[in-house]
């Protein structure tokens, strides 16, 4: 997967809101296309984390909601398991970049947040990709 379709940087100098905001709507466009090509159902809000993800970098704390956290498990797990039965992407590359998100994901929360159930972030499919992203 292109690395410009999952990461972008916005400065406050660089972009104005207007900018953002039609570059926000280019992202929701392509999750759509790429969702539906996966066979992915999905609601507005799924889209809006969906680029949060991708995005986490620039996700102040205050903006790490519990819920998102949750959310993202469910919803990795779900493209992953939507990419098994359609081969849209190579699963092995897919799995690559699926692991580092999680990884992003699990991270910023362990820096930020110290309100996790982590045993719900082990019971995930994703565990095995997650443990062999560490040892790599």
């Amino acid at each position: 997967m292109p690395r410009i379709l999952v990461s972008a940087r916005e400065h406050k100098d660089k972009i104005t809101r207007h900018k953002i905001d039609i570059n926000n709507q280019k992202k929701i466009h392509l999750a759509k296309l790429l969702l539906n090509r996966l066979g992915v159902e999905y609601a507005d809000d799924d889209l809006y984390y969906h680029i949060k993800i991708a995005r986490l970098r620039g996700v102040s704390s205050h903006d790490l909601e519990l819920e998102f956290f949750y959310w993202s498990k469910l919803w990795l797990d779900k493209i992953l398991a939507a990419n098994k039965e359609t081969n849209y992407f190579n699963q092995k590359k897919l799995n690559k970049v699926i692991s580092k998100m999680w990884i992003n994901i699990v991270f910023k929360f362990m820096k930020e947040k110290n309100d996790i159930d982590f045993s719900r972030i082990f019971s995930s499919p994703m565990n095995k990709l997650f443990i062999s992203q560490l040892v790599h």
